[in-house]
């Protein structure tokens, strides 16, 4: 039997595996080197570069030694100026309260006296003494002021007259001393060693004096070298290139050899 040629490529065709019937594309495979050197450029050389002056200055390892000395000083400090602070301000709100104790005590001394028989005797009650008041107050409303000083000094003079007796001064004294005034007067609170009206440091500033003493640089350059210190450490190294925080390829070397020890701070620069 005589097999037709096209019948007969049909069989081959079915034969034959699908797989070297199609060609699939074969897919693309980055090289490894590229990658590779790739990664590095991006390590080594950063998308921006910092300014540095007087101010900011470059972070290189001696510095961040430096740094690390400030830092090491303010943690060391810490739990006693914070001691000294609570005693400060315990000693203030002492004073404040024992400063209004005296003012009611010679409040209550004064109103003991004037109210005291002895005192009426000699001043009149506060009734009268109200309504005398009163005269003169009227009296200097009406720009009347020569009146007003008549009646002052009528009953000043009444007073003084009054006074030359001694049985009424020895019962004014007497009054005194029923009513504790001297000892209201002489009830002096201790004054705290840093007055209430002193003006209040606060402890992370004056940590940061601490700090910046120790580690030889300004004070401006001891703040903006702990705060890019803080931002190193609290970003990730793959969002440093996009936040508002600039670093030279130099500083990140040196900042990822001591980032260990930084981190020992971190607490203490994000509280200062």
């Amino acid at each position: 039997m005589r097999i037709r040629p096209l019948f007969a490529f049909a069989l081959v065709a079915l034969s034959t595996p699908a797989v070297a019937q199609i060609r699939m594309p074969r897919p693309r495979v980055p090289n490894p080197l590229d990658r590779a050197t790739q990664a590095a450029t991006q390590a080594v050389t950063p998308a921006r570069t910092p300014t540095f002056d007087e101010t900011v200055i470059e972070m290189t390892d001696a510095r961040l030694g430096a740094l690390i000395r400030g830092l090491r000083a303010e943690q060391q400090q810490r739990p006693g100026l914070e001691a000294g602070y609570k005693k400060n301000a315990d000693d203030r709100a002492a004073f404040e309260v024992a400063t209004r104790r005296q003012n009611d005590r010679i409040n209550n001394s004064q109103s003991c006296f004037t109210n005291s028989r002895e005192y009426r005797a000699v001043y009149g009650d506060s009734a009268a003494r109200r309504k005398t008041e009163e005269r003169i107050q009227k009296a200097r409303d009406r720009g009347n002021d020569r009146q007003a000083q008549a009646i002052e000094d009528s009953v000043t003079n009444a007073m003084m007259m009054t006074m030359t007796d001694p049985q009424l001064a020895m019962g004014l004294v007497t009054a005194q001393q029923r009513c504790g005034m001297s000892e209201a007067v002489a009830a002096v609170p201790t004054a705290p060693r840093i007055p209430a009206e002193a003006p209040r440091i606060r402890l992370g500033d004056s940590l940061r004096v601490i700090g910046t003493g120790a580690s030889g640089m300004t004070d401006e350059q001891y703040g903006v070298m702990r705060e890019r210190v803080l931002a190193y450490l609290t970003t990730d190294e793959a969002d440093l290139r996009s936040s508002m925080y600039v670093f030279s390829g130099k500083e990140l070397t040196a900042l990822k050899a001591k980032r260990a020890e930084l981190q020992r701070y971190q607490i203490l620069l994000v509280e200062g």
